[in-house]
């Protein structure tokens, strides 16, 4: 526990622009005396390449994504009009087995099965509570899924469902 830490990368309550609040951090975090907290470290991006090059190290370091903020963009209502969120996802197919209904007959999951590789069958949550009947997959579909890595033997980790692979698709 003692290696844990919190790191303050944005304070909302005040309307400044993100590199004044920023300051405003700094300012308040020298008056705090703790091993626990810290300002998250932040890089101002040079150009697309700079970007890029960031992404690739995320990539490399199988890390979730980047906050990217807009130097000048204000907090409006305790909202960070300027933060993009670039996530590292990555895509995988799976065949459909069966739906998990919750109490209401909605569908609450899907229960698949990943197609190269290890077979394993895991359940995915997100993105199918929006599914129009139409959208709906069938089982037996192969679906097209993305994820931002695995949690463990071959197993995505926080899957969202896309879509259903169409028929002429070719591998």
């Amino acid at each position: 526990w003692k290696k844990m830490k919190f790191v303050v990368y944005d304070i909302l309550d005040i309307e400044l622009s993100f590199k004044k609040r920023m300051e405003t951090i700094e300012e308040l975090l020298k008056g705090i005396n703790s091993p626990y907290l810290e300002l998250c470290k932040y890089t101002e991006c040079e150009n697309n390449e700079h970007f890029q090059r960031e992404q690739l190290i995320v990539k490399e370091k199988k890390g979730d994504g980047l906050l990217l903020n807009n130097p000048n963009g204000e907090s409006l209502s305790g909202v960070n009009a300027g933060l993009y969120v670039w996530k590292n996802y990555t895509f995988g197919e799976a065949e459909l087995l069966r739906f998990i209904y919750d109490g209401n007959e909605d569908v609450k999951s899907l229960e698949v099965r990943h197609l190269k590789g290890s077979n394993n069958v895991f359940r995915i949550y997100k993105g199918v509570g929006v599914l129009t009947k139409e959208e709906t997959p069938k089982i037996g579909d192969i679906i097209i899924y993305k994820t931002v890595g695995e949690k463990s033997k071959n197993v995505p980790k926080m899957p969202v469902f896309v879509r259903v692979k169409s028929s002429d698709e070719t591998e």
